[in-house]
């Protein structure tokens, strides 16, 4: 039986763990460790799967997690922010160039 502490989002498979495939990848880790829950523990199914399911979404909740739509949101808008200052910076040089004059 592999070491609970190993277990790595992995998705289905052996395919690396992929968000859009898997919607839910808190649901697939649970999964993955009731599926290798010793013989003698699958009658506390339903505890385990219910105290991890409420220990992970606790844990889950302190971090500072941000959507996939919402980093590409933001990264779109420093690509933008990051475009319009090349331009000033350009425009810039260039007033800097006609004072030196």
């Amino acid at each position: 039986m592999p070491n609970l502490l190993q277990f790595e989002l992995t998705g289905t498979g052996s395919t690396p763990y992929d968000p859009v495939m898997n919607a839910n990848p808190l649901d697939e880790l649970i999964n993955q460790v009731l599926r290798n829950l010793p013989a003698g523990l699958q009658t506390l199914r339903t505890d385990v799967e219910r105290n991890m399911r409420a220990t992970l979404e606790a844990g889950l909740r302190h971090l500072d997690l941000v959507t996939r739509q919402e980093f590409e949101v933001q990264q779109q808008l420093l690509e933008r922010a990051q475009l319009q200052l090349k331009v000033l910076e350009e425009k810039l040089a260039s007033l800097e160039t006609l004072i030196n004059k």
